[in-house]
């Protein structure tokens, strides 16, 4: 049986070397890593929900219902109100409906100019189904806030702006909607961006291994959030170009050292 010679095996070496530090864990693609795999039934008291409340320049949809169909003709006639941003057309989110303008108002047929802005949904709908009852008899009001968006950056299957119309939106429905993250993802050091209304930003750091984000006031999303998922050290490695140019010349250099070693012993 030959053996292998000294400089075949220092190449060798290095070679499992760099191929086990870039190989990723099973547990590191884990989420909620302190739940057992125990069959037995686990209760998780899921944090307070507060509603979302509506910015000025979000897009809200508005109709106005009656048993007479007739007596909301005229409000609900537009398919696109002044104001309003037209429905897109390549397959993107329908975002038609009515602008709330910076001052927090929208404009609607017969009801006119109608504050919405700093309100929720159920209380913007209360204020218009007010307005509304001004010349229909038991308006329908249904209002629905189409500009809910959350910013995807980093190791996500499908990054990018996000819709979200799931009633009490979380980071869970998110990671369906953008097909889950990466292998190369560190998914338990995501960042997440929240703008507030005095016009700053609040940061904190997301674990997504560990239950404890089930529990966080930061679980349910809010429009305009960004979430930036940070590659994990694999993935940076892999991704480094030094790295990797620095690689293919050790790689060469060990060659020819290898190389010498067998023309050497011969």
């Amino acid at each position: 049986m030959n053996k292998l010679k000294p400089g075949n095996l220092l190449l060798l070496f290095f070679v499992l070397s760099i191929s086990f530090s870039s190989c990723v864990s099973v547990k590191d693609l884990r989420y909620f890593q302190d739940i057992s795999d125990s069959t037995k039934l686990n209760s998780i008291a899921l944090p307070a929900y507060h509603e979302p409340k509506i910015h000025s320049f979000d897009i809200l949809s508005v109709a106005v219902q009656a048993k007479d169909p007739t007596l909301v003709a005229n409000i609900n006639a537009a398919a696109a109100p002044s104001g309003a941003t037209a429905s897109s057309t390549s397959g993107g989110p329908d975002l038609s409906g009515y602008m709330v303008d910076s001052l927090g108002y929208i404009e609607m047929p017969v009801l006119g100019s109608i504050k919405v802005g700093g309100l929720t949904v159920a209380q913007a709908t209360d204020v218009v189904k007010l307005r509304a009852q001004q010349y229909i008899v038991d308006p329908i009001i249904v209002l629905r806030n189409k500009s809910f968006r959350v910013t995807v950056l980093g190791e996500a299957v499908s990054p990018g702006v996000k819709y979200l119309t799931a009633p009490k939106a979380n980071i869970l429905d998110l990671l369906g909607v953008t097909g889950d993250l990466n292998v190369g993802a560190q998914r338990n050091n995501i960042l997440l961006l929240r703008h507030n209304d005095n016009n700053t930003l609040s940061t904190i750091r997301l674990d997504l291994t560990n239950t404890k984000i089930l529990k966080s006031q930061y679980f349910y999303l809010q429009s305009n959030d960004v979430i930036y998922v940070e590659p994990n050290k694999q993935k940076a490695i892999a991704s480094d170009v030094v790295f990797t140019r620095n690689l293919g010349f050790v790689t060469i250099g060990l060659s020819l050292v290898s190389t010498f070693l067998f023309l050497f012993r011969k």
